[in-house]
């Protein structure tokens, strides 16, 4: 089903399915995009992220083709005259044409959840499997992990895992703009497989400098034990030689 919504263009910031975007806001057109939003598009809004140039005008043939739906939760004016916005993101669509009124708006259409073919179940199992090896070295815990292998839709499963996972932007934006499965399949496997290695090497180091810490404690406990013995032993040779003295 097509249909349009209002666009947010957002710089420096990225809204993923089950995440929220909370950010503060002072231009008027961002204002009544908002109350656009909430009037007539059930608080519905279409966040893109791009590079924005304030000083020209916008090229809507270079912005992207893949946005992510979201509902506004938080509407309030603060006392500084910004307006605080917390969006919480529901599903990526495919951005199918923009249209320049008063503020831009995007028609958009759903991605279409058919039957996974054997390649997209495939990827499915290798992507459980590397994100169970991946659990050993992060802080995410079991009820995340019980939540992604149950998820059978491989654009759901990465959507799910890409915004949980602590990559950086730079990284989660393109799960959001590459229109095939399997294209973010492989950039996902990828992302895992590279954090692993790092992750395996940091464990490495840290073995290192443990064992080393390690090594210098016992010998800092070795030299501080001789050092005591020596004192001691020279206590006991003066007190000999004060005794030798009265004699």
């Amino acid at each position: 089903m097509n249909k349009s919504l209002p666009v947010l263009l957002i710089e420096n910031a990225l809204l993923l399915p089950s995440l929220e975007l909370r950010m503060d806001f002072d231009s008027n057109l961002n204002k009544h995009l908002f109350s656009l939003s909430e009037g007539y598009y059930g608080s519905n809004i279409l966040v893109v992220s791009c590079k924005l140039n304030k000083n020209k005008k916008i090229d809507t043939n270079k912005l992207p083709k893949v946005g992510v739906v979201g509902v506004i939760k938080l509407n309030l004016a603060m006392p500084n005259g910004k307006t605080k916005i917390v969006i919480e993101g529901l599903r990526r669509v495919k951005i199918t044409e923009y249209i320049e009124t008063d503020v831009l708006e995007a028609g958009i259409e759903e991605f279409e959840h058919n039957e996974p073919t054997n390649e997209e179940k495939a990827y499915l199992r290798v992507l459980y499997n590397h994100l169970e090896k991946y659990m050993h070295y992060s802080n995410l815990n079991e009820e995340f992990f019980n939540s992604a292998i149950n998820i059978t839709d491989l654009n759901d499963f990465i959507d799910f895992v890409a915004a949980n996972l602590p990559f950086d932007n730079k990284i989660k934006a393109k799960y959001i703009n590459d229109l095939s499965s399997v294209d973010r399949a492989e950039e996902l496997i990828s992302d895992i497989e590279e954090d692993i290695a790092i992750a395996e090497i940091e464990s490495e180091i840290d073995d290192k400098l443990q064992v080393e810490l390690e090594k210098s404690q016992k010998d800092f406990v070795l030299r501080e034990k001789i050092r005591l013995i020596k004192e001691e032993l020279g206590d006991i040779k003066d007190k000999d030689s004060e005794i030798d003295c009265f004699r």
